[in-house]
């Protein structure tokens, strides 16, 4: 018989979580119908699965089931039972929970060119004599890899306090990840054409999390002969295909700033880390890294044609040579709470009648 609704809803908004914290699940059940109506069991569990892309296609045969060919399950939970033989009256509201720990040493929910890591609660219950049916609860998982020392559990230590609750583990995380890009290390990187250097680009720390502002000095060398007259900076992730290495990395450009330097000694650039991106993560199957991409176009001369007239005019033509470097920086995940200010589009609830 259909007529309950399902409610299944975790308690963060947006139902965005750090790996080693703990999501908790809602199930609520209501009677829709003017009559009892009876499920049998319910349970819920926590899942990763992994889908490898770019797949050659097979022909069909007899032999190949439906499923997804490149669907890997890497994690699921215990099954939780929740309920078992239940009743409800009409319009009657019943409400269970649980929870799960996301492991530590698992990747991120990201979706790329070569693999696909999607997180999700199932939801699964059964009316008696009826097939089961199952509710898929997306979740968005960052990773979190800055080692941190969790207090010990005192449960059922007679000499200690058993009301004393420890702080949530995000409290910890928030802390280590403050702590870690806050550090400033400024470094300095000349930049030459083979023979001679024409800029020098400072960076005052290599360490950031999602939403920070990466700010970079350049400072260019006043040369006759050799001078940088456009900067473009571009912040990109490159997804490298580690299971087969003729595929080509992907790379895609989050941010990029173009600067016209011709008659500049100097500038500062601020590239934006966005908020609702994937920290670097490494895999068995691919690897997600972070940097900084610099075209740098240089004249062989100088721009300013000299007159008789004593008056200067730029030059129609000029021989440039474009020159490219990358430097790679690290990127961790922030508060999740700060993910979700840049994130409008998930969900942390999904409703269904069964």
């Amino acid at each position: 018989m259909i007529g309950i609704e399902i409610v299944a809803s975790v308690d963060r908004e947006n139902a965005i979580f750090l790996t080693g914290e703990t999501a908790y699940v809602v199930v609520t059940l209501r009677n829709t119908v003017q009559i009892g109506n009876s499920l049998a069991w319910g349970c819920v569990q926590l899942h990763c699965d992994q889908i490898l892309g770019k797949e050659e296609k097979q022909k069909p045969s007899d032999s190949v089931t439906a499923l997804p060919h490149g669907k890997t399950a890497l994690y699921s939970s215990k099954p939780m039972i929740i309920f078992c033989d239940i009743k409800l009256n009409s319009g009657e509201v019943l409400e269970y929970s649980g929870s799960f720990e996301i492991p530590t040493n698992l990747p991120p929910s990201f979706k790329g060119s070569f693999v696909k890591y999607s997180w999700y609660i199932t939801v699964a219950v059964q009316h008696v004599d009826a097939p089961f049916k199952l509710l898929q609860l997306p979740l968005r998982v960052l990773n979190f890899n800055i080692p941190i020392e969790l207090p010990l559990n005192t449960a059922g230590n007679p000499f200690l306090a058993q009301n004393y609750k420890h702080p949530p583990v995000l409290d910890f995380a928030r802390t280590a990840i403050d702590e870690t890009t806050s550090a400033r290390h400024h470094k300095y990187f000349k930049i030459n054409n083979g023979t001679d250097s024409f800029a020098t680009v400072a960076l005052f720390k290599n360490i950031f999390k999602l939403g920070d502002d990466i700010t970079c000095r350049l400072t260019f060398d006043q040369k006759p002969n050799l001078r940088c007259t456009v900067v473009t900076i571009r912040l990109e992730t490159i997804e490298e295909d580690l299971q087969n290495d003729k595929n080509v990395p992907n790379v895609t450009i989050h941010f990029v700033k173009y600067i016209v330097t011709m008659f500049m000694q100097d500038c500062h650039c601020i590239l934006s880390i966005p908020g609702n991106a994937i920290p670097a993560f490494t895999t068995d199957a691919v690897c997600l890294r972070w940097r900084l991409h610099f075209d740098f176009l240089v004249s062989n001369g100088s721009p300013i044609d000299q007159n008789t007239t004593a008056c200067s005019t730029i030059k129609k033509e000029l021989q440039c040579e474009k020159i490219p470097w990358d430097h790679y920086i690290q990127v961790h995940a922030c508060n999740p709470f700060n993910v979700n200010l840049a994130c409008s589009n998930s969900i942390s609830s999904v409703i269904e009648n069964v």
